[in-house]
């Protein structure tokens, strides 16, 4: 676009803190982002739309966000404006974000044996279908010729809820001088703690809703495939539990000379951390003898495919969230 525009982020904050006993320290904070003016791609080369699709809802056990039977008149886009071209894709910056959050959090590092940090985070994301992508996207927008309106929604990133702490605690040591103090001296153990909300994803469909539709979704413009009358992110993935332990033990042999072994256990309780979903509710289908109808038929049950909603993956995102591990680990420090 001629008047595309950099990126831009306002980002503002207010805290007040109040010291509530020794060492420590409670504080409530107001955090807030607005982003403006963020990149976009959209097919400018679909024909405003001329004709209406009428979507069926096939369902019989009622199963899915939509009633069965339920009709939806829809606008299609069924044309191009220059047909010697399919897509062409314009990178503009229409997108606008806004970020909201009070934070309440805890912390003690002055006590002797003992430090400990805890806080809660609520807020609220929202944007008109922000990306993240490193390269262009056909179409990013439901109605390209149109109003953004139906865009707007939960942020990809929007997590509501969100509790993270830690606690470090050093044993006592003993007085005595004999080799007593080898073994029971210098042991700690830290815990670090967070859970929070799944993250939001859409219901979305497969296939094209009528057969004169130039592309799949739920109005034949392509790029965004979730269905408008239920919206953008309105389901969550399963909230996210992770508690890690490091016990930890040091034998000084001299001041110069110390020996550390760790042994770090990470999500202790081996809980399912949901990293992919099945988020296709519904498949479209079409046919030439009814060129303007369409049926959605929602996936539960359906042979050979996952229900809708049902985690397909687990515990794989790097170190973020993994099966229950172990290490074990040695360091001489001089």
């Amino acid at each position: 676009a001629p008047n595309l525009q950099n990126p831009m982020v306002h980002e503002f904050d207010l805290i007040l803190q109040q010291q509530v006993g020794k060492g420590t320290v409670a504080s409530v904070s107001y955090l807030g982002a607005l982003g403006k003016e963020l990149t976009n791609f959209v097919n400018t080369n679909l024909a405003p739309s001329t004709s209406n699709a009428t979507i069926t809802i096939s369902d019989p056990n009622n199963a899915g966000p939509l009633p069965n039977g339920a009709v939806y008149v829809v606008p299609q886009y069924t044309g191009y404006v220059n047909k010697s071209f399919t897509n062409i894709t314009e990178v503009i910056s229409n997108v606008n974000s806004n970020y909201n959050a009070v934070a309440f959090e805890v912390q003690n590092r002055s006590l002797k044996s003992i430090q400990f940090d805890l806080n809660y985070v609520w807020s609220h994301a929202l944007d008109y279908n922000q990306n993240a992508t490193t390269t262009d996207a056909t179409n990013g927008q439901y109605d390209p010729d149109g109003s953004q309106a139906k865009d707007h929604g939960n942020s990809n990133y929007n997590v509501p809820d969100r509790v993270t702490g830690y606690v470090l605690y050093n044993f006592p040591n003993t007085q005595r001088g004999d080799w007593m103090k080898y073994l029971v001296n210098d042991w700690a153990i830290d815990s670090a703690f967070q859970a929070q909300s799944g993250l939001p994803y859409s219901a979305t469909l497969s296939s094209y809703p009528s057969y004169a539709a130039l592309n799949s979704s739920w109005n034949g413009a392509g790029g965004t495939s979730w269905i408008p009358v239920i919206g953008r992110n309105t389901y969550k993935y399963p909230r996210d539990v992770v508690q890690d332990v490091r016990l930890q033990k040091q034998i000084s042999f001299t001041d110069r000379y110390k020996a550390e072994m760790r042994l770090d256990l990470y999500n202790v309780y081996n809980h399912q951390n949901v990293t992919a979903i099945q988020n296709t509710a519904y498949s479209l289908s079409t046919s030439k003898s009814t060129p303007n109808n369409g049926t959605a038929t929602f996936q539960n049950g359906i042979t050979g495919t996952a229900n809708f909603g049902t985690s397909t993956n687990s515990n794989s995102s790097g170190f973020l969230y993994t099966a229950r591990q172990m290490q074990i680990g040695f360091k001489f420090l001089f």
